[in-house]
Parts: structure tokens; sequence; C-alpha cells
């Protein structure tokens, strides 16, 4: 699918990442990228081999290495970040490090070289347990805690989204802000709920095991409004090409239990499943989250694939690359 944002100069931060590549991808046929990552989570496999992608290996926590890129852009794309529960849990001072300080040099980096478009991703994170679902961009973001480091990357968004409102009117710049939800699809990494589920089925089907045992580590009767990686896409594109400010919710409102997903892989992969919900270590972890799209649907934005559409692409993409599995699950952050 090609987009609708066209013989542009972007940087995207984050570019080796999940959503960063799939955007990187997307946005290289029709436009000059130049993409910066550090590479501590994303991989350089993942881009396609495109005259358009100028890789620059800098860390946005470094402000001078940001400086010494010096290209002039029409669009700023910031997706870096540190994601993943598990390194919520066990690294909340990178996590937060990278959000906070990655912003400040992002922004103090458009206003050198007179970027006037920014396009910041924040997430759905910053609701925590909303008090409204469907969930709009207008309710109040909150820290439940400050002892439960889980939200250190909630918190880093919510400053996140601040600074680039208010720098933006500060300095006269054009910020879009986007809150993904529940994002899944291929090459996502092995530490997100999806791909979590999905590696016991192939280590079962790779064993030649007819049943297969997942071991849950949240509530099991919780809900989530999946979005699979190219509605996604095409919604950054859709925010990035809006010359006005504004927040959106990017997501696909239709919310699936669970429960529901272990089944359907299932389904999928031919196995017996047998579920042992015993244990919650994720500790915060909220029941329910759904997205209320109806401001980025003013833009023509609608999510296109259903869950079990996604959820069966994305397992046909593990299983054939099982073998990077024992490659890269080395990879702390991954």
């Amino acid at each position: 699918m090609t987009g609708s944002i066209k013989n542009k100069k972007i940087i995207l931060s984050g570019g080796a990442g999940f959503i960063g590549h799939h955007l990187l991808n997307r946005l290289a046929t029709n436009n000059t990228v130049f993409m910066i990552d550090n590479l501590k989570r994303g991989l350089l496999r993942r881009f396609n081999e495109n005259e358009n992608i100028n890789f620059h290996q800098i860390d946005i926590t470094d402000l001078d290495q940001m400086v010494s890129l010096k290209q002039e852009a029409d669009i700023f794309i910031h997706l870096a970040a540190i994601n993943g529960t598990e390194n919520f849990y066990q690294r909340p001072i990178e996590v937060m490090d990278v959000g906070v300080l990655g912003v400040i040099n992002v922004f103090k980096y458009c206003a050198e070289m007179s970027i006037p478009k920014v396009v910041v991703a924040s997430s759905a994170e910053v609701y925590q347990k909303p008090k409204t679902i469907p969930t709009p961009e207008d309710i109040e973001l909150v820290v439940p805690s400050h002892l439960n480091p889980r939200y250190s990357y909630g918190l880093s968004k919510i400053f996140t989204e601040f600074y680039s409102l208010h720098y933006g009117l500060q300095k006269d710049l054009s910020v879009s802000i986007f809150r993904p939800h529940n994002v899944y699809g291929e090459d996502m990494g092995y530490k997100h709920v999806i791909p979590e589920f999905m590696l016991p089925f192939l280590k079962a089907k790779s064993e030649n095991k007819k049943t297969v045992l997942i071991k849950t580590k949240g509530p099991i009767n919780s809900s989530r409004a999946f979005c699979y990686i190219s509605d996604i896409v095409d919604g950054i594109e859709a925010i990035s090409d809006q010359s006005s400010s504004g927040v959106y919710n990017i997501g696909n409102p239709t919310s699936i239990n669970i429960k529901d997903i272990l089944l359907m892989l299932s389904d999928i992969s031919g196995l017996e499943l047998q579920i042992d919900d015993s244990k919650n270590e994720h500790l915060g972890s909220v029941t329910e989250r759904v997205p209320d799209i109806a401001k980025i649907a003013s833009l023509g934005y609608s999510p296109k694939i259903n869950f079990l559409e996604g959820l069966t692409k994305t397992y046909n993409w593990y299983q054939k690359n099982y073998h990077l599995y024992e490659e890269e699950k080395i990879n702390t952050y991954l």
C-alpha cells in the first residue's frame, strides 16, 4: 500500500523499531527519509534497501549526536522509545531517560533546523484505567502510583505530550501527537503480549507436540482493542499530513478478550490449549482499554484489518521466522 505523503524530506526517530520500520518502509516509497536509531531495540534487518532511506546511528538522549545530523526536513516523526511491559517493570529509569530527554532533544533540534511539522508518538498508557470507555482524547491523564515502575512509560508519555504541545505553541510549530492502542503485527519483537502468547505455540509445534500450556502474566479476563500495524501506519500518515496541531487516538475500537485470543491461536496453530492463569505478575495492568477514534476518523481514517485476519498474518510471520528468535532473544529489550 502506498502512502498519502509524497515528495517530502522526513526525519524518523526509532525507524528500526516495530512501528518505526513499518512506517519507514511505507514512507520511503514516495519520500526521502532520514532514519535515526541507536539500535538498542531496533534491528537493521527490518528495513528494506531503498535509495530513499538514509540511516544514521544516533542516540536521541545525546543532544550533541542529534545536532550533528544537521538535516533540514519538512516533517520530524518521533517514535524512539523503550516499550514493552517487561521493560517498564525492569528498566524504569532507562524508559524515562529515553522518553523525557529524547523529546526535549527532538524539539531543540527541530527549532534549530526550522522543521515546521513534528509528529510525536504517545501511548494509550497515558489513560491507565480510564473512566470512559471508549476513551476520547480529552479525558484526564493519570499516574496511579509513583511506587509502581510500570507507570514509568505512561509518565514519560504524559511529559512528552505536555512538552510537545507547549513547545510547539511557543515556537510556532505544528505538532501532532498520536496515542496508539495495542498495536500488533509482523516482526514486533518478543516481549509484547501477542508474540509472548505465540511463542509457546511455535515452540510446541517445533517439538511436534499436540498440546500447549500458556502461563498468563496478567488477568485473563481483561480485554484490549488491538490494531493491526498497517492501520496504525495509515493513521500516522493521516495526522502527519495535517498543518494544524492536535492529539489523536489511533486504533481499532473493536475489543477482544485475552482468553479469546488464546483460543484463536489454538485454532490457527491446530494445537490443544491449556491455560494457567494462577499468577498475576503485571500489577497495575488495566482490565479494559478501547479508543474513541471519532477525531481521527474525521480525517478519513478507518481501520481495515479485523483481528482474526491480522492475528493470522502475524502468526504466519512468526512461524516462518521462528529461527530468528534464537538469534535475537539475547537482546535484552526486544
